[in-house]
């Protein structure tokens, strides 16, 4: 997939985040997983941000991060505004975490996959 398909793939993907932030739900039923579900959803961002420049290298991973992580704080007070909500500090943490993790693992691969070629 070119770079092009990457950014409108990840400028939905952004959507589906804040769509899925602004659902009013309980709250308890997912409290286990809670911050796992937000490393995983920001590990899939990070992943798809990566894929969406043409720089790899750990620079372009922490710019990465920079922005990922201001997305996620937009996003954890975004959520503190919908009833039954909760914005957290480890949620935010958890998607940094996510972001870093999704960002440098994929940085890798693209590297393995130049490599090979």
């Amino acid at each position: 997939m070119n770079v092009l398909k990457y950014r409108i793939l990840t400028g939905l993907y952004c959507v589906l985040i804040l769509t899925l932030s602004s659902i009013s739900f309980q709250t308890t039923l997912i409290s286990k997983w809670d911050k796992v579900i937000h490393f995983s959803e920001y590990a899939i961002l990070g992943a798809l941000l990566l894929a969406s420049v043409e720089q790899r290298g750990v620079k372009i991973v922490l710019l990465i991060v920079a922005i990922g992580s201001i997305f996620a704080g937009i996003d954890e007070m975004w959520q503190s505004m919908i009833p039954t909500r909760i914005s957290s500090i480890y949620d935010w943490l958890a998607d940094t975490g996510g972001l870093l993790i999704g960002a440098t693992v994929t940085s890798l691969l693209f590297r393995l996959k130049n490599i090979e070629n």
